[in-house]
Formats: C-alpha cells, structure tokens, sequence
C-alpha cells in the first residue's frame, strides 16, 4: 500500500519538512510519482523514520552515520523493527548508548541545577532529546577537576567557540 505525504507524517510522527529532508538525505526511497503533483510513499518509510528517529535518540548517531548504516547493511523493513534494533545495537556495541534524564544526570555527576545550566549555556554540554549521555558525565567530571585546580576556562571556552563557528559552517556547506 502506498501512503501519501500526509498519511506518511501521520503514521510516522515526523513533520513534512523532516521527512523531505530525509529524502534528499537519501535515507527514504524515492516516492512513486503516477502524475504530476501525487507523490506515494512505501509504507517501509514509516519504519524507516522509525528507526532513524531512534537511532539519533539512543545512540546519538547523526544522519551521516545513519546513512552510512543504511548503504553498508541490509535491513527488512517491512519486517519485525525490535530484530533491526537489536541487530543495531550488536554492530554500534562501540557507541556510547546510555542516556539519562535531567535529575539522573545531576545525580550521577554530582553538579547542581546551577551549575548545569551554567555548563549548558556555556556551551561545554549538550543534551540530545532532552537528555545525557556519557560523553556529558565524562566532560562535567573534567570541568569540575579543573575547577578544584583552579585552572583558566578561557582555553575551555575559546575551543567551544571554535568548534560552534565549524558547526555553523559544516551546516552552512551542508545546506
């Protein structure tokens, strides 16, 4: 059965905009057009949003690398998706995958609500769907010796600029 835009965005969750942006992306098949302006979608698309929506929430992959999943392994998405997620987390074993909430987060790191956000706005850490990963805990830990030796953030705070300018410019390229 083929879905059109509206029923894809419906069945997925994910707006218009995201799912053309996977297309161009590459990472959904090309629609069926039978006449000018019907585009119809496979209905594999609905897993395919699935898991890439996912991917990027619990693995932390970005769409490069979930490109790179889809063009180097075989998936039957028309079949069961708990045997795709178990299949992903077998090959990314290497990606850091455990993720916690706001209050787990401040928990874990020992921080409070103050200086997390501080750390937040300062741009040292960055949630991913509203949460935390290892990465964030082993980077508060860094932050907080620093801070008991008493050390300069400015080398800290210059490399966080350098690397939002790259950003800016790697999606700037992109666009």
């Amino acid at each position: 059965m083929a879905l059109k835009m509206k029923d894809l965005v419906a069945l997925s969750g994910e707006s218009k905009s995201t799912i053309l942006y996977y297309l161009k992306e590459g990472l959904l098949p090309e629609p069926q057009k039978p006449k000018p302006n019907v585009h119809l979608y496979d209905e594999s698309c609905v897993e395919r949003i699935r898991l890439i929506k996912y991917l990027q929430e619990h693995f932390g992959y970005a769409i490069a690398e979930i490109k790179h999943i889809f063009a180097n392994n075989r998936f039957d998405f028309d079949g069961d998706f708990d045997t795709i997620i178990r299949s992903l987390e077998m090959i990314g074993s290497g990606k850091r995958t455990k993720r916690y909430d706001r209050a787990t987060f401040l928990e874990k790191s020992g921080i409070d609500e103050a200086t997390l956000d501080t750390y937040l706005k300062a741009g040292y850490l960055f949630t991913q769907g509203g949460s935390f990963g290892e990465q964030e805990l082993e980077t508060v830990k860094i932050l907080q010796d620093a801070k008991r030796l008493g050390l300069d953030f400015s080398l800290i705070d210059a490399y966080v600029e350098s690397a939002r300018l790259l950003a800016q410019k790697e999606n700037e390229i992109g666009a």
